[in-house]
């Protein structure tokens, strides 16, 4: 952890914006601060895409009664078909950040896949897919149809 936490401390040379020609010191930990967040909307997108291909569904021909169902009691992830569901999406993750040792695929008929995941992986997932089905059923309301900053958000 302190390996990591120098490395994010540390600076590099980096070009400006405007003026290609002008270098400036740059903190590593800003530079990752800018990309959060198109790499959380990526791997939303990853996760909810393998979810519902897993359950069977397309997001965009739902109608709001199942996701209800869903959401209800917990369905999603609590249920064996949602639980299943929600691994899919994250062994999904897991493959694509390159890290498919946490991924061990059955090694015979009888033998199950086995995802090795802390729990915050597996609430990262239940949450971007709840966030998805509420959404969807209309008791949620996404925030990138407003305009930013116009004060309104919906908790």
């Amino acid at each position: 952890m302190k390996k990591a936490e120098e490395w994010l401390n540390q600076f590099i040379w980096r070009s400006s914006r405007r003026n290609p020609t002008i270098f400036s010191n740059v903190r590593i930990s800003l530079l990752a601060s800018r990309f959060k967040p198109q790499l959380h909307r990526m791997w939303t997108g990853l996760i909810i895409t393998e979810f519902f291909k897993s359950l069977g569904y397309e997001l965009k021909n739902l109608t709001p009664e199942r996701p209800k169902e869903l959401l209800e009691n917990d369905d999603f992830c609590l249920k064996p078909r949602g639980r299943k569901s929600c691994l899919d999406a994250l062994s999904k993750l897991f493959m694509s950040i390159g890290a498919s040792g946490r991924v061990q695929q059955p090694d015979g008929p009888t033998s199950g896949r086995v995802v090795s995941a802390k729990l915050g992986h597996f609430a990262l997932v239940v949450t971007k897919v709840r966030k998805a089905l509420e959404v969807v059923a209309g008791t949620r309301y996404s925030t990138r149809g407003a305009a930013v900053g116009d004060g309104h958000f919906p908790l």
